[in-house]
């Protein structure tokens, strides 16, 4: 049971949303090539494609290194985790959370030309 839990729990999860994503975008790709697709479309669906890519890079970027550094403790260092491990790389998996709205706020163009056009009053 304790190594069917973080299987299931982190494992799977942080190689199959890059697969699925990446997937995802292929199929995206090839029925855009297949439907010849006019370009509003093609900007709307960027937009998408925009926003699940980096939400997959977020996730990824927050749960590969605590996943690496399980790696590294289980089969060099016996299963004892050194103090910074426990300090920041299991703290890091709950930013995602956090910065997930600020991540889909700026794949956003409208909302990225939004702050472009905010000039400082002088």
């Amino acid at each position: 049971m304790g190594n069917v839990d973080p299987t299931i729990n982190n494992w799977i999860p942080i190689f199959s949303i890059p697969c699925l994503s990446f997937s995802l975008f292929l199929r995206f790709l090839l029925q855009k090539r297949r439907m010849q697709m006019n370009l509003v479309d093609w900007k709307r669906d960027r937009k998408l494609i925009r926003q699940l890519l980096s939400v997959t890079i977020l996730y990824v970027l927050g749960w590969a290194p605590l996943q690496t550094a399980a790696i590294y403790i289980n089969f060099y260092l016996g299963g004892v985790s050194p103090q910074f491990v426990v300090d920041y790389f299991y703290i890091l998996p709950y930013f995602i959370h956090l910065f997930y709205p600020f991540v889909i706020l700026f794949s956003h163009s409208e909302f990225r030309r939004r702050i472009n056009l905010v000039q400082p009053q002088d």
